[in-house]
Formats: C-alpha cells, structure tokens, sequence
C-alpha cells in the first residue's frame, strides 16, 4: 500500500514509541484530515487523552514491563499462551473505551479508518508476516442484534490495505457465551472454553494467521481461538488489537 513506508517512517523517526510529547501529535496529524469535519474537533479534543502503548513490552502478550525486566512476563513464562504474540495500540483507558463502545455499540463506524490508520502504524511488520487476516469472530445471536462485527471491519480494511487474505468465516463462534466484562480471568477462560471452531481447516493449514480485535482484557478469548486454529494445523498464530486493558 502506497501509503504504509510514509506511515512507518514517521510513526519510527519521531515517535519511535518513547517520545510522548509528541506521540499523539503524530497520530493524530495524519489521520485526522481524512475524518468527518465534525468527529475531527471532537478526535482533536480527546487525543491528548489516548494513552499509545510504548516502551518495554513483554513480546508474546504484549503487556508492559518495568525497564529491566525481561523479555518475557511471568505469565507468559508460566502458562505460554496458544499464540506467539500479540500487539496492541492504546491502553484502555476512560477515552479509548468511550471511543471504542461508540464504535462497537454506537454504530460509530467513520471511526473504524481511524482505528484502522493507528493499527497500520503499530502492527505494520506484523502483518506483513502473516499470511491470512481473520477477527475474532461474533456468535450469530450477537451479530443479529449488533448488526455487524466491530473487529472484521477493521480486519478486512487492513487486509485490503497489504493485499492479505481475509478470512471472517473459516472461524466461527459456536457458543454463544455470557459477556466477559464482569468476570475475572479464570471465569473468563472457562466462559470461553470450547465457544469456537474452524470450518475450512485446508484454508488455514501451515498458514500464518492474524487475528483481528478490539480489545485484549486478559486474553481468554484471543487464546481459545489461536488454540483451535493451531490445533486444526495453523502454523502459528498472532494477535493485533486496538486496546490493551489492565496490565494483566
């Protein structure tokens, strides 16, 4: 994509993901232009407020760790997940979750190019090493009454963007689960145990896959969906999403 070297080399020259002063400057420089004029003041106005994750983080689940430390975290190292890594943009914080419910509950969907320019900037070499693009995919029941899956929109933008294989229907939830927002992280993977499965196992087989999502909470889900696809002859599997909550 024409675009992705100038997004690159300007997110690595002057942000280079510690200088914070500027970090949201840049962000918001290039993408705000291309926004309806009115979400423009209102981006412009929260923008200061987005927490871009940066610095030291642990390199499977992409939580950040105290300068010094080592690569990897103690949960990684103790319990290593189905999936070999995971990126995320922005820390889950009051704006970002307001930004993101208005996306995925608000039919807020001129927010998605947005959304899309932020995951370009950070997850670029990501993508670029796998081989199919696939989100995380919505139960039927939730779909209906949602009207679209927040994360494929986001996938198969990026997908279009580096001429990647989009893949939304070789995963699908079988299990229509109880909402995660309240439970803890054992609750979470129990939930989320056996919720998925996949459909053309030929498509994926020693493939590279990238999933797509909004949020990483504390992986339960990412990890049941990288655990089937590994399990039906993927290759290896990597995340990319938008927010990271907590630290966990």
């Amino acid at each position: 994509h024409n675009n992705t070297g100038a997004f690159n080399q300007t997110f690595n020259s002057k942000v280079n993901l510690t200088s914070e002063p500027t970090k949201n400057e840049i962000y918001m420089s290039y993408i705000t232009p291309k926004l309806k004029p009115k979400n423009r003041q209102k981006i412009e106005n929260i923008s200061i407020e987005l927490s871009f994750i940066s610095g030291h983080t642990c390199r499977i689940c992409g939580k950040e760790l105290p300068k010094g430390m080592g690569k990897i975290c103690g949960s990684c190292l103790k319990t290593p997940p189905y999936f070999h890594k995971s990126i995320s943009v922005l820390k889950y914080n009051k704006t970002s979750k307001t930004l993101i419910l208005a996306y995925k509950h608000a039919d807020k969907l001129d927010l998605a190019p947005l959304f899309v320019k932020w995951l370009n900037l950070k997850g670029s070499e990501i993508i670029k090493e796998n081989d199919l693009l696939m989100p995380v995919p919505l139960h039927a029941f939730r779909l209906l009454k949602r009207k679209y899956n927040q994360s494929a929109i986001l996938a198969q933008k990026l997908a279009k963007m580096y001429q990647k294989e989009y893949t939304p229907l070789v995963l699908k939830r079988i299990k229509n689960t109880a909402s995660q927002g309240h439970l803890n992280r054992h609750k979470r993977k129990d939930n989320i145990k056996g919720a998925f499965k996949v459909t053309n196992k030929k498509l994926i087989k020693s493939k590279k896959i990238l999933l797509i999502d909004d949020v990483y909470t504390t992986g339960a889900t990412l990890n049941e969906c990288a655990k089937v696809l590994i399990k039906s002859g993927a290759k290896q599997v990597a995340c990319l999403t938008l927010c990271r909550a907590g630290n966990k």
